[in-house]
């Protein structure tokens, strides 16, 4: 990681090389800073594929635990927002899948999960491990106030209320886009020419398939005509009745 100075700065900081080495020696021991901050708390993975969404989806969702610093990627598949003409996140929905061992009995009586954990239990083929949980998010009076569902139901146990500074659910786009909720990836930029390269791969391997075809061609009539099950049968050092001459190949001369 390294952090390079603007073009217009650079050239105010001509006229003064000191001041400029001075400036480029800070800038590197921040981003050291960063880095060895980024390695220490397990975030490169999550980082690593923050990224990789970004430029293929345009869109992705970090959790930052406000507790430990770890951070945890939500895709398209696990997140839902609405955003107001501004971009500001104005609802926020977030699904993830808790263990059913980790849900307190009040949880679980008041999201009607006893009939399938009881359920679960007298069917040793009727397994459940986990249930989907849905949190949702509401910007009111510049706060954002939290509910969570269980299986439809919403659970009074769970009420949460962040400043807008504090909200720990970053959503991200690669390409804002004025009025729309989620952005743009930069793999649509260049989806046409994907496409046609996918396509090209597609022809070039069909071509060389055909070209690597062969066919055995048998003159009829011929002792080993009669024989052509024992031929396609025969291993290496088998010995088939019949005439070398007699067998012929079929091939692309390309």
């Amino acid at each position: 990681m390294r952090f390079d100075l603007e073009a217009d700065v650079a050239v105010l900081l001509r006229a003064d090389a000191d001041y400029k080495a001075n400036m480029d020696q800070a800038m590197d021991l921040i981003a050291y800073t960063l880095s060895a901050q980024v390695d220490s708390t397990s975030r490169r993975p999550v980082i690593l594929q923050a990224y990789k969404q970004l430029i293929i989806t345009g869109n992705v969702c970090l959790y930052v635990d406000v507790d430990t610093g770890d951070l945890k990627m939500y895709t398209l598949r696990d997140y839902s927002v609405v955003r107001g003409m501004d971009g500001k996140v104005c609802k926020l929905v977030v699904r993830d899948y808790p263990l059913l061992s980790s849900l307190t009995e009040e949880v679980q009586a008041q999201a009607k999960l006893t009939d399938i954990v009881r359920a679960a239990k007298q069917d040793e083929s009727f397994e459940i491990t986990s249930v989907e949980m849905y949190t949702v998010f509401t910007y009111v009076d510049g706060f954002y106030v939290g509910e969570r569902y269980i299986n439809g139901v919403k659970l009074s146990t769970y009420k949460s209320k962040f400043p807008v500074r504090g909200f720990p659910y970053i959503v991200l786009r690669f390409q804002p886009v004025s009025g729309e909720d989620y952005g743009r990836s930069y793999v649509e930029d260049y989806a046409g020419t994907i496409s046609s390269l996918i396509a090209l791969v597609a022809e070039t391997q069909a071509g060389i398939a055909s070209d690597a075809r062969a066919v055995v061609i048998i003159s009829p009539g011929t002792a080993i005509s009669t024989n052509v099950e024992a031929l396609a049968n025969a291993r290496s050092g088998d010995i088939v009745l019949g005439e070398a001459a007699d067998i012929g190949y079929m091939q692309s001369k390309r």
